[in-house]
């Protein structure tokens, strides 16, 4: 995620949006309830940041690093969509954004991971776990390939990371984590190398959609990873071409929302929706908030 940021693909009553950049950083958060079809204004972020890990769990929301503008932050917050407010939690041992953030259903209880990003000065391959239980972070084996701007997504307690950037070059290399033998193995390269782009898993399948990739700084490509034969396939492009899309998955289907269109030079408050199942995309309510960098949960 995320960014960038990536839910598990379940059931959510509403979809959020929180941060990213119009320019400079928003702390900006806003809901849509997924039966009316209507956006709401929620509580700020306490610190506004773009390029944030944004995950979803046991029906509260947590906001990890970032950038506010100036600087790199490791400030981690946790919201109650009941009480429609933010606490703040254990800080990220390391300052960064640019991660990629997922939530493992582990045999003992869900677990927060932190993947890679870059704090200005260097890229990280450091992998973080946060125990919801002790409100601790510990470092555990980290990624084959240090990256940012790059995708995490989870399909049966397996972290699934894809593309991003490593030194100057565009990767298209992807690589897996087995959180139960802390173990990390190369899978299938993506078709394209690409970074600031957005990934969902469904049903098995990551779908991997916009980004970047040298002259392409627009992409509408869209190519579904099947785990279980480590596969790519192509799908049905974006209706718009962008880069720093913020993406979840919703009972049974891709949610792309904002972004940044180069052409017309504007940040974007598309919500197009993907259905696997006619291979085919739809738009949604746009968000209020124009909005690129953005972090996207469902709840």
């Amino acid at each position: 995620m995320l960014l960038w940021t990536v839910s598990s693909g379940k059931v959510g009553k509403a979809l959020y949006a929180a941060g990213g950049s119009i320019g400079n950083a928003l702390a900006t958060v806003e809901a849509l309830d997924l039966v009316n079809l209507a956006w709401e204004s929620r509580a700020p972020l306490p610190v506004p940041r773009s390029v944030l890990g944004l995950v979803s769990m046991q029906g509260c929301i947590y906001a990890i690093g970032g950038y506010n503008g100036t600087s790199y932050v490791n400030n981690v917050e946790r919201y109650a969509p009941l009480a429609d407010s933010w606490q703040a939690t254990t800080p990220l041992p390391c300052p960064r954004g640019y991660v990629a953030a997922v939530v493992v259903d582990e045999k003992n209880g869900p677990a927060i991971y932190v993947l890679g990003g870059n704090d200005g000065s260097k890229v990280f391959a450091l992998v973080e776990r946060f125990d919801t239980k002790t409100f601790t972070w510990a470092a555990v084996t980290p990624m084959m390939t240090a990256r940012r701007c790059f995708t995490g997504s989870v399909v049966d307690r397996t972290i699934i990371v894809t593309g991003g950037v490593g030194g100057s070059d565009y990767l298209a290399s992807v690589e897996c984590y087995d959180v139960e033998k802390k173990v990390w193995r190369p899978l299938r390269d993506l078709p394209a190398g690409r970074q600031n782009h957005a990934a969902a898993a469904v049903n098995g399948s990551v779908y991997v959609m916009g980004g970047q990739m040298g002259s392409d700084g627009f992409m509408r490509r869209v190519d579904r990873y099947i785990v279980a034969k480590d596969t790519w396939e192509p799908c049905a492009p974006l209706p718009v071409g962008r880069p720093y899309i913020g993406a979840t998955a919703v009972d049974a289907k891709v949610f792309a929302l904002g972004g940044y269109h180069g052409t017309d030079r504007c940040y974007m408050t598309d919500v197009h929706v993907y259905t696997p199942e006619t291979n085919s995309w739809s738009s949604f309510p746009p968000m209020p908030t124009p909005r690129s960098a953005l972090g996207v949960v469902a709840v």
